[in-house]
């Protein structure tokens, strides 16, 4: 296989798996000036030799998704040229070498994916034309080197899924004006949130902090991060300890796509300010203690796919706006204080649902609702799959036209005041699989309808007043 862009020729059979076949070492006795090693997704199972210091024209090292083993030479201080290395992917263990520094026109460091122990070397700091380290996904731990945020020249720290520790500097943007992309989520970093955010870091483009143990408040200088797209502070499990109100300054972030902060402490009302949000896509906001109506403007975010409130502490009408929203396909609001407008007998915001064409799940469960279930249900998203809106004080019939919902898999409709008769129209959803009607007022027989349902897994009707015999399916 010719690859004059690498500078050398390598047979076929060189890239099986069980060898590399061209050695570091022919390459160097080759006397050619190789600039460019890919060898890339090649199932390649080897160790790096020491000899890849000879290969000192190296401007590119690319070995990565492979199963090269064993540790990172120290001899690759030798590669004074090299500018990008590629070892993702691999199972290289052991650490980083602290001569790393040395190769001092590295601009492009990917080590994800391998088994990388030990502290983060110090050095980095001193590599001045640094752009982007990805050490994603290891097993590093203890604290970063202040240092390392000191290279103005990084354009993303990646560092997400190991055991790092210790606090951050509150200035942490302040010597990084270039910086576009941070991910600290899923180590072990403690303390406050950077508080010092100012034009020092406008460039910043992802925050991703998720699944640590930072404390404190989101900072009013959030909101200078102009071109901010997404912002993780939260995870759908335990995640930071957020606490305080949503500054109003968040409202100025008209690019952000992703605002994820679920599972904190974050209290109050979303802010007044009218919010702009064109671009957004996720709101995840679950688990908090946000509480007051939740805002019409929402209707703004057009591009809106995925709104998680639920668990919160939000009271008043369901907004019709969400109606506006064609995009929108989960919006999860079970487990707050919502109930349905005054005097209203149909939960009209359910109504306007039928234009989001797209809606996949919808959970609205423990909320004193206290409505009906209007018939206009079954003009639904033929994409929707999920209903949940148990211990929601729902009364009433359920409405026959649910039936038109084909594609739903999961209907809970438990602890309610719902009474009358089983719709027996529910056997034409064919792909049911569970359907939870117990604790309400039902009555009548259980019909043989039921018996197309041929997906169902688990059917609950205990504490109804039905009768009859259970139909021989």
């Amino acid at each position: 296989m010719d690859s004059p862009a690498l500078g050398f020729s390598v047979s076929t059979a060189a890239m099986q798996p069980a060898s590399t076949g061209l050695s570091f070492h022919q390459l160097y006795r080759r006397r050619q000036r190789v600039t460019a090693l890919n060898l890339s997704y090649l199932c390649l199972q080897a160790t790096i030799s020491p000899r890849i210091g000879n290969l000192s024209f190296l401007v590119l090292l690319d070995l990565s998704n492979n199963s090269f083993s064993g540790f990172l030479p120290h001899e690759i201080r030798s590669l004074r040229r090299l500018r990008i290395l590629r070892l993702s992917f691999n199972k290289l263990e052991g650490r980083i070498p602290p001569s790393i520094h040395q190769c001092r026109e590295l601009r492009r460091v990917y080590l994800r994916g391998n088994y990388l122990t030990g502290a983060i070397p110090s050095s980095f700091r001193n590599m001045s034309s640094l752009e982007l380290l990805n050490l994603e996904g290891n097993s590093l731990s203890g604290p970063v080197a202040l240092g390392i945020f000191n290279i103005s020249s990084l354009i993303v720290i990646a560092l997400t899924d190991n055991h790092l520790s210790g606090n951050l500097p509150t200035n942490l943007y302040s010597h990084c004006p270039n910086l576009q992309g941070l991910y600290l989520s899923s180590n072990e970093f403690s303390g406050q949130l950077p508080s010092q955010l100012n034009l020092s870091c406008r460039e910043l483009v992802i925050l991703s902090l998720s699944y640590n143990k930072f404390n404190g408040s989101i900072a009013e200088g959030f909101g200078s991060l102009e071109k901010l797209e997404v912002l993780h502070l939260g995870g759908r499990r335990h995640s930071n300890n957020i606490t305080g109100n949503i500054p109003t300054t968040i409202s100025n972030l008209s690019r952000l796509q992703e605002p994820f902060h679920s599972r904190n402490h974050i209290k109050g009302s979303i802010p007044n300010s009218e919010l702009s949000c064109p671009n957004l896509e996720l709101l995840l906001a679950a688990g908090n203690s946000l509480s007051g109506h939740i805002p019409y403007y929402l209707s703004n975010c057009f591009k809106l796919i995925y709104l998680d409130f639920s668990a919160n502490l939000f009271s008043g009408p369901i907004p019709k706006c969400f109606g506006t929203l064609e995009d929108l396909q989960v919006l999860s609001l079970d487990g707050n204080k919502l109930t349905g407008k005054s005097g209203d007998q149909v939960l009209s915001f359910l109504s306007t649902l039928s234009n989001c064409r797209f809606l996949e799940r919808l959970t609205m469960s423990f909320n004193p609702l206290n409505i009906i279930i209007p018939d206009s249900v079954g003009n639904f998203s033929a994409s929707l799959k999920t209903i949940d809106a148990s211990q929601s004080q729902l009364k009433g019939h359920i409405p026959m036209g649910i039936s038109s919902l084909k594609g739903l898999t999961f209907l809970d409709l438990s602890n309610n005041n719902l009474s009358g008769s089983i719709p027996s129209t529910l056997g034409g959803i064919e792909g049911l699989q569970r359907l939870y009607l117990r604790d309400n007022k039902l009555e009548g027989i259980i019909p043989d309808d039921l018996c197309q349902l041929r997906n169902l897994g688990e059917l609950f009707l205990s504490n109804n007043k039905i009768s009859g015999s259970i139909p021989n399916c």
